[in-house]
């Protein structure tokens, strides 16, 4: 439960393979702390770290300073190659295209972005983020493993190998404090929580030999107890993944069945996802994940509804589907509210999902559209038709 292996990998992303990196690139330094060089699986799992996201730079970073640290300079030159070479690939790639070399993900979600969308400074988001790391309950559970490291290599102090291994993993549990963010359903955070356990696992390991029997037997209650809390949130997570799974058809399913059997035109929405995998019409993603325009404009500070009215007609979209919270400054005048989707609330950002027509829809087909829809929708879903 700790790597989240039952839950994590019904989200259907890269999390999984993140953690599976995460923990192969610890295996890595353990052998290194041994005198042996890693594997080749292991210097694979190195070289992907911030390949498959961002954060795990951290850790390949700290990982290669800990390589060459153990004498394993070879092994840390050739990741450290593989690792510039593949991210001067994706750079290039970047600019051929003529994206930014971040993701609109990271562009938008990071604090650090937030704080320059917001015109304050790099420092108050990093100081944002701590506090934030103190007051979320996954922020806690991280602190506290790394503070049972930290605590655990003292104790292992004339033990070079396992202090530097403790510091490459309290390195990547400082990156995650400073800069990462917690749960979007358990996922986030699950990957340095990990390293985090296995690390200190390993040294309460290498520690045990050098302990009088009565205090290594001692030691298991607060280990158990501690990786149990760690673990908790986790196992909350596989016990909410098939309502969590049943919510996304619910909803999300759902409109992907409206825009691409119902009423097939451009739509525009907020939550990119199942309502543009395999739609052949254009789907505006109003938030921004999947639209420069809306991101360069978001974090210009110049977005709202006559900037969305404009995507919109210059997209030819019809309707929109999206979360009315999400958009404080309303929407456009000219777009007409027309049906409410009803769903439950478990894993979805909004249990209410907003339909409105736009001035290039047709209100006949519309309507048609719609009342054609509302009674084929599974259980404990309704759509509410406003205007016909």
């Amino acid at each position: 439960f700790i790597i989240s292996a039952v839950a994590l990998p019904m989200t259907g992303l890269e999390h999984s393979l993140h953690v599976w990196a995460t923990v192969t690139t610890f295996a890595g330094l353990a052998a290194a702390a041994q005198g042996r060089a890693p594997s080749g699986l292991q210097i694979a799992a190195l070289v992907l770290l911030p390949l498959i996201r961002f954060e795990g730079a951290a850790l390949a970073c700290a990982a290669l300073a800990a390589l060459v640290l153990l004498r394993q300079r070879r092994a840390a030159a050739l990741a450290a190659a593989l690792i510039a070479a593949a991210l001067l690939a994706y750079a290039a790639r970047m600019h051929a295209l003529g994206l930014p070399l971040l993701p609109s993900s990271v562009l938008l979600k990071a604090r650090f972005v937030e704080a320059a969308y917001e015109r304050t400074t790099a420092f108050s988001a990093v100081t944002d983020n701590l506090i934030l790391s103190l007051i979320n309950p996954y922020g806690q559970r991280l602190l506290l493993l790394g503070m049972a490291v930290a605590a655990t290599a003292c104790w292992l102090r004339g033990d070079r190998p396992a202090l530097i291994i403790a510091g490459a993993v309290l390195a990547a549990v400082g990156g995650h404090v400073a800069f990462g963010q917690y749960d979007w359903f358990h996922r986030y955070e699950v990957y340095v929580i990990a390293l985090a356990a296995v690390a200190w696992l390993w040294l309460v390991a290498r520690l045990r030999p050098n302990l009088d029997a009565r205090v290594a037997t001692a030691l298991n209650a607060p280990l158990l107890m501690l990786l149990g809390f760690a673990a908790w949130p986790y196992v909350a997570a596989a016990l909410a993944t098939p309502l969590a799974s049943r919510n996304i058809y619910q909803q999300q399913y759902q409109m992907g069945r409206f825009a691409r059997e119902f009423y097939r035109h451009p739509v525009a929405v907020n939550d990119l996802g199942l309502v543009a995998y395999r739609n052949p019409n254009y789907v505006l993603d109003l938030w921004g994940l999947g639209s420069e325009p809306v991101r360069k404009a978001k974090l210009a500070g110049h977005y709202g509804p006559a900037e969305m009215a404009a995507l919109a007609a210059q997209h030819a979209v019809d309707m929109a589907m999206i979360y009315d919270r999400w958009f404080p400054q309303g929407v456009p005048a000219s777009w007409t509210k027309v049906a409410v989707l009803h769903t439950p609330f478990v894993t979805v950002a909004a249990g209410d999902v907003a339909f409105y027509r736009t001035p290039d829809a047709d209100p006949a087909e519309v309507t048609r559209a719609l009342e054609a829809f509302a009674p084929t929708l599974p259980p404990n879903v309704a759509l509410d038709i406003l205007s016909r």
